[in-house]
């Protein structure tokens, strides 16, 4: 049986395009932010378990677990306790906290995330991915060289004649 990693679950399925949710618990008072690329078919899956989860919002992501873990930081950054000490993604909601709140933090980090990443990838095709360029700035600084090198030819041919 060969194992196709772009449709099934399991390792490696988590790096590549998705969503990062938010999902919220009314009954313990606890949202937790995970990663899918069907982020509305996890929240059935949850229900099955917990039926007052609802889901708060998701937003796109082009690397979902580096996106998920920066969420995590920001919302622990702003005071915001895990549940378990596992890996779950479980945060309690502390008085005065919503779920929308838990969210706008999520999506702003996110997004900051996508940029960073987004400008990492344009300094390396800068940098290293577009041989033509590069080889249309070498065509260009050799014509330079060869301009500079015939004016100072000339400049000298024309002082030596003037001498």
């Amino acid at each position: 049986m060969s194992y196709n990693w772009k449709t099934g679950a399991g390792v490696g399925n988590h790096h590549g395009p998705g969503f990062v949710y938010v999902m919220e618990d009314t009954k313990h008072k606890e949202v937790k932010i995970g990663h899918s690329r069907n982020p509305k078919s996890r929240v059935k899956q949850t229900k099955k378990d917990r039926p007052d989860t609802t889901l708060v919002g998701y937003t796109k992501a082009n690397k979902m677990n580096r996106k998920k873990t920066a969420a995590q930081h920001a919302v622990e950054k702003h005071g915001m306790k895990k549940v378990a000490r596992k890996a779950t993604g479980r945060y309690s909601l502390p008085p005065g906290v919503t779920s929308k709140d838990v969210n706008k933090t999520k999506r702003r980090a996110v997004y900051s995330q996508n940029r960073t990443i987004r400008n990492r990838k344009q300094q390396y095709n800068k940098d290293y991915l577009s041989p033509r360029s590069k080889a249309n700035q070498n065509t260009a600084n050799y014509c330079q060289e060869v301009v500079k090198a015939q004016y100072v030819t000339t400049t000298m041919t024309s002082y030596l004649q003037h001498r």
